[in-house]
């Protein structure tokens, strides 16, 4: 194989090497340290053989040039390998060509070559590789960049994605955005934007504490901007959670601002509500129902308007308090209808407007002289009145007229028409006269019991709102009319003393405090005013008002008052309970010039009261229109009981089941008398071991005596009674 050699030598270094013929025309390393340079191998077209022992390389005009081989890439060949031994077997490579180098010392100055081109050539080879190489790293750089980049957006988009689905809003509108961004040519740059949007929008809705206002001015705008976009359809549901969570904040929002008394607020909040409840319609998904979110905004408009109608009411009711003469009946009645009866501000007003009326209220001398019964004209209807002689008389009024009836024979002793709107029976004034109230014509009197002799009389300028009282020798009575005068007439004369101008309307009568000159007058509605008729310090004047909370016309009579058994002092007001029933309100009475009364208890009593109750330190006692009886305990000293509590009850219903008038006539420790269902009869209070304290029928009178008409007449221990029937009126 020595034999069969090709010279080449390097155009470095101009080492030459001694190689195989299946060399020529491919690359090699040079093997000097100092050197290394790649070059091609070259020779002559067709090479002589070269005789291993031959010292010197063939001239160049013994070698011929044959086509060139094909470019060989010298990274496909092994490493050559230097021969320093001639005789140094060539070694072999199974898989490469074998590569058999040897070095040969120069015999001349320059390296056998044809010409300059080969070396030339080597050189533009190289270049060209290099080229080669740069271009190929320039693009494998640039296709690793670019698939870094690529994989970088793939990254943050599945970040985004799953920073959403988790509803982590803040983090993927940072995600989307850096996305939109950092890749503006991205071919999703459109869908980017449109998310980070949306996950903005969804961010506001979900702030806590909650932005309501501008959650839902962010879902106004994002729809608008994108309603005509390609990618809204496909998010409508988040638009309707958005706006959904918008809705219920601000109604909560506007609930809590009507709870605070800011209406003008609140109807802003209603408002906007409303514009998010189109937007909830409009992106409502599929099959979900819009009508619970549009009851809520509806709820919330009624609890405006309710709010706005209490809000009117207020201005009212502070405008009736602040009048030069407050309105407070009128107040009171809008207190009560708008709910303010807790209301601080108002409760404010209302103590300085009573206490203002209280000031108000003037007691106006008059002295104005009765009419002299001279010059009375005699009005009775019976000849001869003083046939019966002098005796015990009965009044008994009915259908307008007053007859004085003998006690002993029950026959009629004189008789006069009061009036078809007289309502009142005489109130007895001393042994021998009695006060007497008429609407025809329109007066208070004082009559003789044995003849009906006028003894004098005064003109009334209204009816009567209840019965007159006698305190201290003076007559008392309360006239019907907004200014709600309070008469002063003396009892012996008949002269008007003077009058108390309370300025509001009153109803239902007098109460007297037994003991004292204090007349306890209510108003027609929510308060009483408390007047000292006779002060041993001065005037008569008011001193006091306290309110009781009555509603306008439900008070059935005058108040009733008796001492507690602790030594305080009771006001027992009935008042009409809805339609049919009674209600029982016990107070204590203060007793200075305090601006309110103390409520202890109330009851309810099944029908209206008709008369007054039946009462004493320990119970008390009364009779409803449906038949119904009722004894209610007072507390003694430091029980524990209530301090009015239910003893018993009885119903014993009429026969024709239409109401009739009921009446206690008389109530002791363990029984009472009792007109109920038109018949008389005693009821015992016993103990039952199943039902406790209980009401037990006693004696019975065995023909009904009729319905009570007036409460009675006692005198001597003997109880008259005048009631009325089908039949011919009865009187016992």
């Amino acid at each position: 194989m020595a034999n069969d050699l090709i010279i080449s030598a390097c155009p470095e270094c101009g080492t030459t090497y001694r190689l195989k013929p299946d060399m020529y025309g491919k690359r090699m390393r040079c093997m000097e340290a100092d050197c290394r340079a790649v070059f091609l191998v070259e020779s002559p077209t067709k090479p002589e053989l070269v005789a291993a022992s031959s010292p010197m390389p063939p001239t160049a005009a013994a070698l011929r040039i044959e086509e060139p081989a094909p470019l060989f890439d010298w990274r496909d060949a092994p490493p050559p390998v230097s021969v320093i031994d001639d005789d140094a077997p060539v070694l072999e490579n199974p898989k490469r060509h074998q590569i058999v180098e040897e070095r040969i010392h120069p015999v001349s100055a320059a390296p056998l070559f044809l010409d300059n081109a080969p070396k030339k050539s080597s050189r533009r080879m190289l270049v060209i590789a290099l080229a080669v190489f740069v271009v190929g790293g320039v693009g494998w750089g640039i296709a690793t960049i670019v698939q870094r980049f690529a994989r970088a957006e793939e990254r943050l988009v599945e970040e985004a994605s799953q920073a959403f689905a988790k509803e982590e809003f803040g983090k993927a509108a940072d995600r989307y955005t850096a996305l939109a961004t950092e890749y503006p040519r991205a071919i999703r740059i459109g869908e980017y934007r449109f998310l980070a949007e949306l996950a903005k929008v969804r961010r506001q809705a979900t702030l806590v504490p909650p932005a309501s206002e501008d959650a839902l001015n962010a879902v106004s705008r994002f729809v608008r901007e994108q309603e005509s976009g390609p990618f809204l359809k496909d998010k409508r549901a988040d638009v309707y959670v958005s706006a959904l969570k918008a809705l219920d904040d601000l109604v909560n929002e506007g609930r809590e601002l009507i709870a605070d008394k800011k209406p003008e607020l609140a109807h802003v909040k209603e408002k906007l509500a409303r514009q998010a409840l189109a937007l909830v319609e409009r992106y409502a998904p599929s099959g979900t129902p819009v009508a619970p979110s549009k009851q809520k905004v509806d709820e919330l408009a009624s609890a405006l308007n309710v709010e706005k109608a209490r809000a009117v009411a207020k201005d009212e009711i502070f405008k009736l308090l602040r009048l030069a003469r407050p309105d407070v009946e009128a107040a009171q009645e809008l207190i009560r209808r708008a709910g303010f009866a807790n209301d601080p501000a108002i409760k404010i007003e209302l103590a300085r407007a009573t206490e203002k009326l209280r000031g108000l209220v003037n007691y106006i001398e008059k002295h104005q002289a009765a009419q002299p019964s001279s010059k009375i004209a005699s009005s009775g209807i019976l000849p001869g009145p003083k046939a019966l002689g002098p005796g015990l008389r009965i009044p008994t009024l009915a259908r307008g007229v007053l007859a004085a009836l003998d006690a002993k024979t029950g026959r009629i002793a004189w008789a006069d028409r009061l009036g078809a709107d007289a309502a009142w029976p005489p109130l007895k004034l001393d042994e021998s006269r009695w006060l007497v109230v008429s609407t025809e014509p329109l007066s208070i009197s004082a009559r003789d019991s044995n003849t009906g002799d006028i003894a004098w009389l005064q003109p009334l300028e209204s009816l009567p709102v209840g019965p007159p009282v006698v305190v201290a020798g003076r007559v008392f009575v309360a006239l019907a009319g907004s200014i709600g005068n309070v008469l002063s007439i003396d009892a012996r004369t008949g002269e008007l003393l003077g009058v108390f101008a309370t300025g509001q309307s009153l109803a239902g009568g007098i109460g007297t405090r037994p003991g004292t000159s204090r007349l306890y007058v209510p108003a027609r509605a929510q308060q009483i005013f408390v007047l000292d008729a006779m002060p041993d310090d001065g005037a008569p004047r008011c001193v006091a008002t306290f309110t009781t909370g009555h509603a306008p016309g439900s008070l059935r009579r005058e108040p009733t008052i008796f001492p507690l058994s602790n030594g305080d002092t009771g006001l027992l007001l009935e008042t009409a309970d809805g339609v049919a029933d009674t209600a029982l309100e016990l107070f204590r009475l203060p007793d200075g010039p305090l601006a309110t009364a103390v409520p202890l208890d109330r009851a309810r009593m099944a029908g209206w009261t008709c008369f007054p109750p039946a009462y004493n330190a320990e119970r008390l006692a009364t009779a409803g229109d449906r038949g119904t009886l009722g004894v209610f305990g007072l507390r003694q000293g430091n029980a524990s009981d209530g301090p009015m509590f239910i003893l018993a009850e009885t119903i014993n219903p009429p026969i024709d089941a239409s109401p009739q008038r009921s009446l206690v006539l008389a109530a002791d420790d363990d029984s009472l008398v009792a007109i109920t269902g038109g018949r008389l009869r005693q009821w015992r209070l016993v103990i039952d071991r199943t039902h406790g304290r209980k009401l037990a029928p006693g004696w019975s009178h065995g023909e009904p005596v009729g319905l009570p008409i007036q409460p009675p007449t006692i005198d001597a221990g003997i109880a008259y009674l005048t009631t009325q029937r089908n039949g011919p009126p009865v009187t016992l």
